[in-house]
């Protein structure tokens, strides 16, 4: 289950992070242009709104998927104590 929702924060995350870097770079032009040549490409400004909606949601979903991974590395790792903690009896029990 963890593996699973590890998985889903990493892809969203990255999409997201696609999606803002498009959006960033869209506004940069937008940006270059009206200082540099006067010009606006738009009288719309919802791509600024879109992109710092895009970078709140990367940051979100990097810091979940931070947390599921290192939840899923602590479980791995209780597994594989319980296993060779339960050999090592198993082994113990033989000799």
């Amino acid at each position: 289950m963890f593996n699973t929702y590890y998985g889903m924060y990493r892809n969203f995350s990255t999409g997201s992070l696609v999606c803002f870097l498009t959006y960033f770079i869209y506004t940069t032009i937008y940006l270059f242009n009206l200082i540099v040549y006067k010009v606006r490409i738009t009288d719309d400004y919802s791509f600024i709104v879109t992109g710092i909606i895009f970078l709140i949601f990367t940051l979100i979903l990097f810091r979940r998927t931070r947390r599921f991974g290192e939840t899923y590395v602590k479980y791995v790792f209780r597994g594989f104590a319980e296993y060779y903690r339960s050999s090592q009896i198993n082994q113990n029990i033989k000799n």
